[in-house]
């Protein structure tokens, strides 16, 4: 089942191969992922030829990102919306496969430090919006697409308005090891948006 990690997955040519498959945050992770503090010393002095408009094995960046998007009404009380898990590629800056689903609260939470409020959400009535790359991705590795449903899934949010001078942030709870915050939200009245990219596949 593809579900919300923090996760890192290399691409090589026409294959998927997963370098850690479920990523688990650590206590030195700052808002939105690690610090990198050390310095890369080696220097790449090669270039890419190709110069087309796509994206090669060889170019630098990352390929694709698991992305998670959602747009609720927060009642105060409750949470009800709609959450959009969509692969994203970079190389034409469009979605190609996109899976949409109902998120509604079915709990409140209150052990979230730091946010202003924290719900448990299920998932229901998952479509298959944007279908034009599912079928090939899976067939490169990315298991489970075209089976995909978010149906039965319960996720734990919660919301920050001002995180450690981050501004808003979306948070999420990792079953064992707590919350953390993983993206930038905004909640306008009692609208609320976040988009989160959760996993980041990369060409090496």
């Amino acid at each position: 089942m593809i579900r919300k990690t923090l996760a890192l997955t290399a691409l090589s040519v026409g294959l998927v191969s997963s370098i850690a498959s479920t990523k688990t945050p650590d206590t030195g992770d700052t808002a939105f992922g690690d610090a990198d503090t050390d310095a890369d010393s080696d220097s790449d002095s090669d270039s890419d030829s190709d110069s087309d408009s796509d994206t090669d094995p060889t170019d630098t960046g990352p390929f694709f990102a698991y992305t998670y998007r959602g747009d609720a009404t927060f009642s105060g009380t409750a949470l009800n919306g709609t959450e959009d898990f969509a692969i994203y590629r970079f190389a034409s800056e469009v979605d190609i496969c996109v899976f949409s689903y109902d998120i509604d609260s079915s709990a409140e939470r209150d052990d979230c430090d730091g946010c202003d409020w924290a719900f448990t959400v299920d998932a229901s009535n998952t479509t298959n919006t944007v279908s034009d790359k599912c079928a090939e991705l899976e067939a490169a590795g990315f298991e489970g697409l075209t089976t995909f449903s978010a149906d039965g899934d319960q996720y734990n949010y919660g919301y920050s308005a001002d995180y450690s001078g981050y501004g808003e942030v979306l948070q999420y709870y990792f079953e064992g090891y707590g919350w953390y915050a993983v993206a930038t939200a905004a909640l306008a009245g009692d609208n609320f948006t976040y988009d989160w990219a959760s996993s980041y596949y990369y060409a090496y």
